[in-house]
């Protein structure tokens, strides 16, 4: 695998994390709200580790919102070489709770989609879609839409 698609599959993991780290701080943020209410967050996601090893990737990521870190995520994504398609698992960890996702990563353009399978504590019980775009090698934008 080249250089350039390990550089890929790690900001796309980097972007799924975060994502799933904007949804745990936008749930915690949206508590107070009605429960069917439906919330828009956005956040960037830059990665501290990364190792790849055969046709899997684990990455660790900081969430920043607003300037601030927020959380961390790590996600563990399955390649597949002939698609240039990653699978990945997400798990973020935040002061009042932990969320987890999954997401769909093109390898080719570092874009991703995903969705919120559950969380603990302030999460639990949290739905919805996460989308991703790659601002650099080793950050991105997520844009998480949930509901409460």
């Amino acid at each position: 695998m080249s250089a350039l698609t390990t550089s890929r599959i790690a900001r796309s993991a980097t972007v799924a994390v975060m994502a799933g780290g904007a949804v745990a701080g936008a749930v915690g943020l949206g508590s107070a709200a009605p429960a069917s209410a439906t919330h828009t967050l956005k956040l960037t996601t830059v990665q501290i580790a990364d190792k790849q090893v055969g046709y899997y990737d684990i990455a660790a990521n900081k969430d920043i919102q607003n300037g601030k870190v927020v959380g961390f995520d790590t996600t563990s994504c399955l390649i597949n070489i002939n698609t240039h398609v990653a699978k990945c698992e997400i798990s973020v960890s935040r002061a009042d709770g932990t969320f987890r996702g999954r997401a769909t990563l093109n390898l080719d353009n570092g874009t991703g989609t995903g969705v919120i399978t559950g969380g603990t504590r302030t999460f639990h019980g949290a739905t919805g879609t996460l989308t991703a775009k790659p601002l650099s090698q080793t950050k991105t934008l997520v844009t998480v839409v949930y509901h409460s």
